[in-house]
């Protein structure tokens, strides 16, 4: 069995003795080892969720004059449970990522799966307890779909079609039906990933409520200037000269579906030759899937609109999701109830004219 650092899959983790060696051992070990070599941990966390603007946010810090990021988004050291490629392994270089840092810096690291890992937030606060930690979360209908697309872009999701890979979830929690280009199969749970309320609850368990910071990216990005100022807030930073506020990150879609397909689901005669290429491509630091993608990047920004039967379905999927993060939050979201609120009345309208229809039924002789 791979060890739980080097996992393709997920595990279900509760409190266990790996946990209490992590805490009493592993962590002061980590701190000495920091303390005599005169390194620095970061003292925030950008931890998710993915395709929420964390890429935004980043690049907007990173123009503080009194911040310090490293040119490495996402080094994911603190995943112990789940697999993400391209993740730093070792706690040297980890560090080495700072080690430019001017003292006078506040040192920052974003990595998008921190959140929705079991551990890693708890293993971040047992080796750093006063860091601040932001995670911004996006009405999760829309977020699950935009990771999607992300995937396919890059490769490793081989159904371009939303909402046939939403319904083969269910196959790939069982190993099935994995795409040929995909080492992080969790990362196609679209429903688990963005269900919030058990990530935020494992987040306010191990974080202080002072060190949190949960942005909403609709609000965030509708007044950016705004948002990023409470971010610096937060910080305890100035409020210096805002940076342009571009779109960062936008959505890509395939240019040649002909080319995706065949990168994407190759013929069965292919395969094992596609396989060996793409074992070799990650040995020497390269994603297969990534480069291929580049191939098949014609496409615009534009995102395909959902059946609207389908987008009621997923909606109505998130309505519990919407209510307890709200209720965990302590405040409501405006801007999602907006996007629930067509939802509420096509199943209003839906169940008046399937009341009307009985009722109509009953009164035929």
């Amino acid at each position: 069995m791979l060890s739980a650092r080097h996992g393709r899959g997920r595990a279900q983790r509760g409190k266990t003795k790996s946990d209490a060696f992590h805490s009493h051992v592993r962590a002061p070990c980590i701190r000495w080892y920091i303390k005599m070599n005169g390194d620095r941990l970061p003292d925030f966390f950008i931890v998710g969720a993915p395709k929420c603007g964390t890429t935004a946010l980043y690049k907007y810090l990173f123009s503080h004059s009194r911040i310090f990021l490293p040119s490495l988004k996402e080094p994911h050291y603190f995943l112990e449970d789940i697999f993400v490629q391209g993740a730093v392994l070792s706690l040297r270089d980890y560090l080495d990522l700072f080690k430019n840092a001017p003292p006078y810096a506040m040192l920052g690291e974003a990595s998008v799966w921190y959140f929705y890992s079991d551990v890693a937030i708890r293993r971040i606060m047992e080796v750093s307890p006063a860091a601040k930690i932001i995670v911004i979360l996006r009405y999760p209908t829309e977020a699950a779909e935009a990771l999607h697309a992300h995937k396919v872009f890059n490769l490793t999701e081989d159904i371009a079609n939303f909402e046939e890979a939403w319904n083969a979830q269910t196959d790939r929690a069982a190993g099935q039906r994995i795409p040929l280009h995909c080492d992080e199969p969790f990362q196609l749970q679209y429903a688990a990933v963005y269900n919030y309320p058990p990530q935020l609850r494992r987040l306010m368990e191990v974080v202080p409520a002072e060190q949190i910071k949960v942005v909403i990216y609709e609000e965030f990005f509708s007044d950016p200037q705004r948002g990023f100022a409470s971010v610096l807030d937060f910080l305890g930073l100035p409020r210096e000269g805002a940076p342009p506020f571009e779109p960062v990150n936008a959505r890509r879609n395939p240019g040649n579906l002909w080319i995706y397909r065949l990168l994407a689901a190759p013929p069965t005669p292919f395969r094992p030759a596609l396989r060996l290429a793409a074992s070799l491509s990650r040995r020497f630091g390269l994603r297969l899937g990534r480069l291929a993608a580049l191939a098949v990047a014609a496409g615009g920004a534009g995102r395909p609109v959902l059946r609207s039967e389908f987008r009621t379905e997923i909606d109505s999927h998130f309505s519990d999701c919407v209510s307890q993060t709200e209720g965990l939050l302590g405040r409501a979201i405006p801007a999602w109830q907006a996007k629930s609120a067509t939802i509420t009345l096509e199943k209003e309208l839906s169940g008046g004219r399937a009341m009307r229809s009985t009722a109509k039924a009953r009164q035929t002789p």
